[in-house]
């Protein structure tokens, strides 16, 4: 039962870490480390709205739009919220479609 507890503990860290740097990759626009994060975020958390959120920010930064709408659709699907946060990070010809589909 106590080792149960601390692996749900640990899982719990290391998805608030993932989080972080997740975060950081965003504001410095490093694709790369946010690639690498990403895929252990999803692994430890595979319906996060926050992973799904982080996603959708390399595709974008590659031109694929749709890509990132649909990881954003995720999102939102999945509990996604701060939608003056998504209005902040992408422009208003995602975001204007996104919230034509999910109103």
């Amino acid at each position: 039962m106590y080792t149960q507890d601390m692996y749900r503990r640990i899982k719990g860290f290391w998805g608030i870490a993932c989080y972080s740097l997740c975060k950081q990759a965003v504001s410095e626009q490093n694709a790369e480390a946010l690639n690498k994060i990403v895929s252990i975020y999803r692994l430890l958390e595979p319906e996060n709205s926050d992973m799904f959120y982080f996603s959708a920010f390399p595709l974008f930064w590659k031109g694929n739009s749709e890509a990132a709408l649909s990881s954003l659709r995720k999102a939102l699907k999945a509990g996604f919220s701060d939608r003056n946060q998504l209005k902040k990070d992408f422009p208003e010809s995602i975001s204007s479609r996104l919230y034509s589909i999910t109103n």
